[in-house]
């Protein structure tokens, strides 16, 4: 089985929300340790179940592109709106 650039895209950007929903996750409940393991392992099964449904349908292509794109110029944006720091 050959990796191709968008499964490849598509695991990063995966990979980059689920991280940034487990930070969130971890701010808000960070007083119960097994109840926010017990939601973390819950989102990666949901998660990883989209993943492997949508993975190769016309949908999901258009879904990466779109954020791959969205993002691309997000970072574009902040990197020449980004104002210098003062000394």
């Amino acid at each position: 089985m050959e990796i191709q650039a968008i499964d490849l895209g598509s695991l990063l950007l995966v990979g980059a929300a689920v991280s940034l929903l487990v930070q969130y996750i971890k701010l808000k409940c960070n007083d119960n340790e097994l109840k926010v393991r017990s939601i973390l392992i819950f989102i990666s099964i949901l998660v990883g179940t989209i993943y492997y449904f949508l993975r190769g349908t016309p949908a999901w292509i258009a879904i990466v592109e779109i954020i791959s794109v969205a993002s691309a110029v997000w970072a574009l944006l902040l990197k020449f709106t980004e104002k210098p720091k003062e000394q």
